[in-house]
């Protein structure tokens, strides 16, 4: 009598015919075949005791494996796929938290309520109209002035922990690729249920990782707006600073801009397009890793004089026109590259991956409806991040409209709906076919200038890089210039985030390669003491000879 033993595997439960003379051996060749593995494989009891330690010659008949049994299938993992699993478990051991991040995980959170007029116990007790609320309730976030539109990422990791009893909370993630399957050939060939990938609904994010984005001085943005004064071109750079507590938004994160990194870029009056290729990019990268800062963002002009000479308001949205738009597809699409390449660090109990999102922002730079320029900025949602991964979306011709990519021989694209809120309240799925509006990718955030602006971090009084071309470059005469000040200390001097960009960049200081660390080290520590014994080098003693010779 025939055997029919179920086996477990990592697509499903599979059914085998087996005779009872069958060896151990036999049954393991027959399964291999069934499956298409090649392999090697373990058949387990639900003992989770391995079936070839009984023997590989004995038959079925002389085991424990009866009519009806589950076997569960174990695939060892090739040489190749076992070092992929290990340098996996090497990157999410690597993982740190932000330091923002465990302050506020450390934080209880709960927003305090004085005293009113319903309490009735005595100045000690407290009871449902005082009680304190939790950072994510509904009265908190009405009550503050303006009312706050979206969750910090901490209030929201509160709520989604609050809802889960005896379970890990899973943070929402969108996965595009088709699941590897045994039942059929690879895709555009094959594709079922099981390793189709689920169809995606955009739905308006509730929660931001960067509640604001403050400049440490006016003198940054501005001095990165000479540019366009100057020459009517737009700019772009990247940002980098810091993430703080921010106390206007209950567990709330800012990024604190301490200078913007102007990388190589062609540039017109109607649009630019930076080197990212460019290796000086990622040499500034590493001296602001040694200034003790991060990259927190980019910034790009988008400014157009009007008929009086002022700013053009042109980001808004004017209602019966669907070309309106605050922020572009094609900008939200390189913003959410960005984020995908600055992921932000998370708890494992939240995330297999150990990332989620991302603190990266992008700021846009623009005329007001009272023409003043002013700064506005913005992230890709975490579904967006999702979707530019996995190479889903597209501009279109309509700058308020982003396209889903047609599906090819290498790529299954899933069905992508949004949804809207008809006349009755009623939510209502549409299909993007292939349109949808860029609103559902885009979350934005406030910026601006710090209140109480007393010191900064650097100075912006040396030569911007990369403007050559505006008449304005940096050079060793400019150099000799800027340290001649006797009214400042040498730290004071060097402590310019675009000076130190030129002695880490420019090929003349390549002999300050490996004695720059400890000027770095002395700037970030503001070590008035390092920095004067760091002029002593004799790298830099030769470069302060050709100044004065020059």
């Amino acid at each position: 009598m025939a055997l029919t033993l179920r086996i477990r595997t990592p697509t499903g439960m599979k059914r085998i015919q087996a005779s009872p003379e069958w060896t151990l051996k036999h049954l393991y060749q027959e399964v291999a075949a069934m499956l298409g593995i090649s392999a090697r494989l373990r058949l387990k009891t639900k003992q989770s005791k391995d079936l070839a330690e009984s023997g590989w010659d004995k038959p079925l008949s002389a085991t424990s494996i009866r009519h009806g049994d589950i076997l569960t299938l174990e695939v060892e993992k090739s040489a190749e796929e076992q070092e992929k699993h290990d340098e996996e478990q090497r990157r999410l051991q690597a993982l740190e938290l932000d330091a923002v991040d465990v302050v506020l995980a450390a934080k209880d959170g709960k927003v305090t309520r004085k005293r009113g007029p319903l309490c009735r116990h005595p100045p000690m007790g407290s009871c449902l109209h005082c009680t304190p609320l939790e950072p994510y309730d509904p009265q908190v976030l009405n009550a503050a002035d303006p009312p706050i539109k979206f969750l910090s990422f901490q209030s929201f990791l509160r709520k989604i922990e609050h809802g889960c009893v005896d379970k890990f909370a899973a943070l929402p993630e969108i996965d595009c690729k088709v699941k590897p399957c045994l039942n059929h050939a690879p895709w555009p060939e094959g594709i079922c249920s099981k390793c189709q990938p689920s169809a995606v609904v955009l739905n308006r994010q509730e929660y931001r990782h960067v509640d604001y984005v403050e400049f440490e001085s006016h003198e940054i943005l501005d001095k990165f707006l000479d540019a366009w004064r100057r020459s009517g071109a737009q700019r772009a750079g990247f940002m980098y600073g810091s993430y703080e507590e921010y106390d206007q938004v209950p567990l709330g994160v800012k990024a604190v801009v301490k200078a913007i990194y102007e990388p190589p870029q062609s540039n017109s009056a109607l649009g630019l397009e930076i080197a990212l290729e460019s290796p000086q990019i990622q040499q500034v990268d590493q001296m602001a890793k040694q200034l003790g800062l991060k990259r927190v963002g980019w910034i790009f002009t988008d400014l157009e004089p009007d008929a009086n000479g002022l700013a053009k308001y042109k980001r808004y949205i004017q209602p019966g026109d669907e070309d309106s738009y605050v922020i572009s597809a094609e900008e939200i699409l390189n913003a959410a590259m960005f984020q995908n390449q600055h992921p932000n660090p998370v708890p494992p109990r939240f995330s297999t991956t150990g990332v989620h999102g991302s603190k990266f922002t992008t700021v846009v730079v623009s005329g007001d409806s009272e023409h003043q320029i002013v700064p506005r900025a913005y992230q890709a949602s975490t579904q967006a991040m999702n979707l530019v991964r996995d190479d889903i979306l597209r501009p279109s011709d309509s700058p308020a409209l982003v396209a889903v990519r047609p599906a090819d021989d290498t790529t299954f694209v899933p069905e992508v709906l949004f949804t809207q809120r008809d006349k009755y309240n009623n939510e209502i799925k549409h299909k993007a076919d292939p349109l949808f509006p860029v609103a559902y990718l885009a979350v934005d955030l406030p910026a601006g200038g710090r209140m109480d602006a007393t010191s900064t971090t650097f100075s912006v009084s040396f030569p911007i890089e990369n403007r050559e071309a505006l008449g304005a470059p940096a050079s060793l005469s400019a150099l000799k210039q800027h340290l001649q000040d006797t009214s400042k200390s040498f730290l004071q001097k060097v402590s310019d985030f675009h000076l130190l960009v030129y002695l880490m960049t420019d090929d003349m200081f390549v002999s300050l390669k490996e004695s720059l660390p400890s000027l770095l080290r002395a700037v970030r520590d503001g070590d008035e003491s390092a920095a004067a014994a760091w002029t002593q080098d004799e790298h830099w003693m030769t470069i302060t000879m050709l100044m004065e010779s020059s």
